[in-house]
């Protein structure tokens, strides 16, 4: 489920936080997308990939896992979609307390 946030005012920067429990064979991906404005082909744009500002561990609990995001443009409009990758089905990666701060 993705959901496009609008600001009040513009921002510079994303720092995103959740606590991610990675099992062996996983993996937990983060893409966004932003714009400037109120724009209608927001759903048209691409994801971007963001890698975490460190290494998500593996199989040691919940983790506190950190994006720093910095478009190339100030934006008022963003969007995030987490993508979770695994070979067994019977022990997934999970993620929990997802939180996004726009800053300037």
């Amino acid at each position: 489920i993705t959901k496009q946030v609008r600001l009040e005012n513009n921002a510079s920067e994303l720092r995103v936080l959740a606590n991610v429990l990675r099992p062996l064979d996983s993996n937990i991906y983060l893409y966004y997308k932003v714009a400037p404005g109120t724009d209608s082909q927001f759903d048209l744009k691409t994801w971007t990939y963001a890698s975490p500002t460190n290494e998500i561990a593996v199989e040691a609990g919940f983790d506190n896992v950190e994006w720093q995001i910095t478009p190339p443009d100030s934006f008022t409009v963003f969007a995030m979609k987490i993508v979770i990758v695994g070979k067994d089905s019977s022990n997934v990666p999970m993620v929990r307390n997802f939180r996004a701060i726009a800053a300037t």
